[in-house]
């Protein structure tokens, strides 16, 4: 398996109730998201099927859906939600999660997180590989 092929969904945009604050606990804010998943694409660029790889539309609507009803607190929680969710697509070895609150600083500053979990990380344990 080659370790180095990945899927992308970047600069996925919605908007979902995230944080700490009263108000933001209240008003939904927007949320950007972004996921790198590893995983083995040789079957799929060599049989061009769907079924051969992680429809990534469907993650897409699927990340969204989990960030728009989750109502966590902390951008850590979410993207721990999300890597777990990832990690159970068939075939993906490891993830990256991307979260940015674009309008949570003044200034126009982003906030946001980035965590990778691969197969041997489950959340509940400390110890991870690094991948």
């Amino acid at each position: 398996m080659s370790m180095h092929d990945t899927i992308i969904i970047r600069d996925l945009e919605t908007v979902c109730i995230i944080g700490t604050l009263p108000r933001e606990r209240i008003e939904p804010q927007r949320l950007i998201m972004g996921l790198e998943l590893t995983c083995d694409l040789a079957r799929a660029g060599v049989s061009d099927t769907i079924t051969d790889t992680v429809d990534y539309a469907t993650l897409a609507q699927e990340a969204t859906a989990i960030a728009r009803t989750s109502r966590c607190h902390l951008l850590e929680r979410l993207a721990a939600l999300l890597a777990a969710h990832c990690l159970k697509q068939p075939g993906v070895t490891a993830v990256t999660v991307r979260l940015e609150k674009p309008d949570a600083l003044p200034g126009s500053a982003v906030a946001g997180v980035s965590i990778t979990r691969d197969i041997t990380c489950d959340g509940s344990r400390r110890r991870c590989r690094k991948v």
